[in-house]
């Protein structure tokens, strides 16, 4: 029995072809890349002065062991509404928030979209808490709007001293509010 030769050729051509077709996908990929444009896009300018209403959400901080008020002391109780100030100043993506009436201080990033995070310990008298902080903040007219998820994990002092484990996480807390760009 005589094999016809173009059985043989078949799946040499067929790899030859296979070959051809993915140089030419890597290299219209390839061409189409240009590695001194892909500088990412400035961070949101957010620097400015934040007034900040807090809503709690769920917590497993329950009495008689913890008391919201005592929790959240880092703001100034309003009848029932919890209200901070934050003040962010603001280096390229880098961004740092004190709190106000705490004096609290946090860190964290902001990237184009707005998108943020600032996280950081707020201690008191009884308890070590760890504050994070992620959200948005975008223009809206000549202020900018801020809004964001805080969570408090804490850590309750015995003899002065936290264990490191957290007894308690009040999450989420929701932050709202409005601030007017450092000038």
């Amino acid at each position: 029995m005589q094999q016809d030769s173009r059985t043989h050729e078949r799946p040499e051509m067929a790899a030859s072809w296979l070959r051809l077709a993915a140089a030419a996908w890597v290299t219209v990929l390839l061409a189409g890349c240009d590695a001194g444009d892909t500088e990412p896009d400035p961070p949101a300018e957010v620097a400015g002065s934040y007034a900040l209403t807090l809503q709690q959400g769920d917590t497993t901080c329950l009495p008689p062991d913890f008391d919201i008020f005592e929790i959240l002391d880092f703001a100034d109780d309003t009848g029932g509404l919890h209200v901070i100030t934050v003040d962010i100043t603001q280096g390229g993506p880098d961004i740092d928030g004190v709190l106000g009436p705490s004096g609290c201080e946090l860190t964290g990033g902001v990237v184009s979209s707005g998108t943020f995070s600032l996280t950081g310990p707020c201690d008191n008298s009884l308890m070590a808490r760890h504050l994070s902080m992620t959200g948005t903040i975008v223009p809206s007219g000549n202020n900018l709007s801020l809004e964001a998820v805080l969570v408090v994990t804490v850590d309750l002092l015995v003899d002065g001293e936290a264990d490191g484990e957290a007894d308690c996480a009040v999450d989420p807390v929701n932050v709202s509010g409005t601030g007017a760009p450092e000038s």
